[in-house]
């Protein structure tokens, strides 16, 4: 599967309109758009990937009852990446693939 990810929201609603079978996820830093989960859905996104600091289990358990897949960047913390898998994320970004790792 293709996933095309942007922080470029504009670009992602234009690549809906020319190919609305494709796999899009919105990137995002600093704040949450207003009124986050309908804004994701006219983008026709099917994954949010939020900076860790934007994220909390409330967001994520209401993302992904609605459909939303969540994946959390930059994360590079074992605690936290044990805490966002707790709380139901689908994936994290991290500088350190084997942080996780339980030889480490």
């Amino acid at each position: 599967m293709v996933l095309l990810s942007s922080f470029v929201h504009a670009a992602l609603a234009y690549c809906h309109q020319l190919a609305p079978n494709l796999a899009l996820a919105a990137l995002q830093e600093g704040a949450h758009p207003a009124d986050l989960l309908a804004y994701l859905q006219h983008l026709g996104i099917c994954a949010y990937h939020p900076q860790d600091g934007l994220v909390d289990a409330f967001l994520i358990q209401a993302l992904s009852a609605a459909g939303i897949i969540v994946n959390v960047f930059t994360v590079n913390d074992a605690h936290r990446i044990a805490q966002l898998a707790a709380w139901g994320v689908t994936g994290i970004f991290t500088d350190f693939p084997d942080l996780n790792h339980p030889g480490r």
